[in-house]
């Protein structure tokens, strides 16, 4: 008999949960503009009920036992695969730009140390190598992987 209550129990349980998890979603602004999210509808003012997007069968098991498995989404791969060549798009541009960058500091520092192979008076070359410095500082903070 006591089992019997207990199975009881956990039966109604189950179902309270089951029943919570199906809860409302609103969603209202206030007079001052800010959006309001709540599982309570706002006493003076109009909601939009929230649905959530419904969620793809992954497995089934079928009234026989078996189980089948849901068929994969060809939109799903085509948004994927637009995404990654969008992505690899984007990467291969910034290589490009990361090259260029890095030739424009080597071809910096090739003028510069001409200039101080050439001549120089004292300021300008304290000033010609304090640019060495910064542009070989540059360089290797930006171009090592290039």
């Amino acid at each position: 008999m006591r089992q019997w209550m207990i199975l009881q129990f956990a039966l109604c349980a189950f179902a309270l949960l089951c029943q919570t998890a199906q809860a409302r979603i609103y969603k209202w602004v206030d007079q001052s503009g800010l959006v309001h999210y709540s599982d309570e509808a706002p006493p003076s003012a109009k909601a939009k009920v929230l649905t959530p997007p419904a969620l793809p069968d992954i497995n089934v098991i079928t009234s026989s036992g078996q189980l089948r498995h849901a068929p994969k989404s060809s939109e799903g791969t085509a948004q994927r695969a637009r995404a990654q060549r969008r992505s690899s798009a984007s990467v291969q541009k910034h290589r490009a730009m990361l090259i260029r960058r890095c030739a424009h500091y080597r071809h910096e520092i090739e003028v510069i140390e001409a200039r101080l192979r050439a001549g120089y008076r004292e300021p300008q070359g304290n000033r010609l190598h304090a640019k060495v410095r910064a542009l070989e500082s540059a360089r290797f903070r930006e171009c090592q992987g290039v």
